[in-house]
């Protein structure tokens, strides 16, 4: 029997506690859950940046954004640090947008309620302080870090009294974005022409941390892809059993402030193609962090991402889109009259 619907992550064990539930989820609510599992399971994803693109049949392509923020909201400018090398840590802690990011791709595109989707994460972390996290999450979903105990150590963490940015106002819940994706046409090989459909402004060679993929289709056609990050460096938020990633931007004295809640870069190495009016892949490309033990960090340009969708043969295997494209991890899903399959390739 062919699939219907399939899911591909690179980190694999976070595809394999989602495959026996994916008859209940779309697409969408199936990256979620990856997004929140993965979470779950490592302490600097909740804090991370995440980008979320979706498209199919009556819903169109849209992009949600849930990168990091500039903190110091609704406070007057630091006198600033002279020199780079006395900023200290907290300086760097960002404003975190995922819970809202995930809600708002639920609301707009899902089947399930945040409460339901953060379930398997729940039982992912159990035994780890990020499970009562997570649980506060499905309650409050994109308030979340409105919550007394999440926000009382994102402030310990990364607040003025430790000599960050971070602000109350800060953590009141930054709506998602979600938008228009941003379309190319390109050639295929075949003559055939495609649409490659990226995050708007995609920083997609930027990566401080590990860059990861999640890539879903569905029996509906719809495809939804993410890239978030993992990090071995950044403030550690002991109470909550996680880490926030160094992305704000020191005040320095002399120097421009960077304007509280400016979006802070991430990479987003993820697009979905169509041929036709119909979906046919969603990929992208994960890397490694600077420093990882595994070997060393990987990047891929907009263009090695657009050749890679573009010249892909879908009348030949997944495999095959990475035969001719270099790529540090590739993450792909496809589906169609051919039933529905995912894959990861590299590293």
């Amino acid at each position: 029997m062919k699939k219907q619907n399939a899911i591909a992550c690179s980190q694999e064990h976070v595809a394999a506690t989602l495959e026996p539930h994916l008859l209940r989820m779309n697409a969408v609510d199936a990256v979620v859950n990856g997004i929140l599992v993965a979470a779950a399971l490592d302490p600097s994803v909740l804090l991370g940046p995440v980008q979320i693109l979706v498209g199919g049949p009556g819903v169109g392509f849209h992009a949600i954004d849930g990168r990091l923020r500039q903190p110091g909201a609704d406070v007057p400018r630091p006198r600033g640090f002279v020199d780079r090398k006395d900023v200290p840590r907290a300086a760097r802690v960002a404003v975190p947008v995922l819970p809202a990011a995930v809600v708002g791709a639920l609301t707009a595109f899902g089947t399930q309620t945040i409460n339901a989707a953060c379930q398997l994460a729940i039982g992912a972390a159990s035994g780890t302080p990020r499970a009562e996290v997570l649980q506060i999450v499905a309650r409050r979903g994109a308030t979340a870090f409105v919550d007394p105990t999440l926000r009382e150590a994102l402030l310990d963490a990364g607040g003025r009294l430790e000599g960050g940015l971070l602000t109350a106002t800060d953590l009141d819940g930054i709506p998602a974005t979600v938008s228009p994706s941003e379309a190319t046409t390109l050639s295929a090989p075949d003559g055939a022409t495609r649409r490659v459909f990226t995050m708007p402004n995609a920083d997609v060679a930027h990566a401080d941390g590990g860059v990861q993929v999640v890539a879903a289709t569905d029996i509906r056609g719809i495809f939804a892809v993410a890239a978030y990050e993992t990090r071995a460096e950044g403030a550690l938020v002991e109470a909550l059993g996680l880490r926030a990633p160094y992305a704000a931007i020191p005040v320095m004295r002399g120097e421009t402030r960077t304007a509280p809640g400016t979006v802070l870069p991430a990479a987003a190495p993820i697009a979905i193609v169509a041929d036709d009016d119909s979906c046919r892949l969603a990929l992208g490309a994960a890397a490694r962090a600077a420093g990882d033990a595994m070997g060393p960090r990987e990047g891929i340009p907009l263009a090695t991402l657009l050749a890679a969708a573009a010249g892909f043969n879908f009348a030949l295997p997944l495999e095959s889109l990475f035969a001719k494209v270099p790529g540090p991890r590739w993450v792909a899903t496809t589906g169609g009259r051919e039933g529905a399959r995912g894959t990861v390739i590299g590293y």
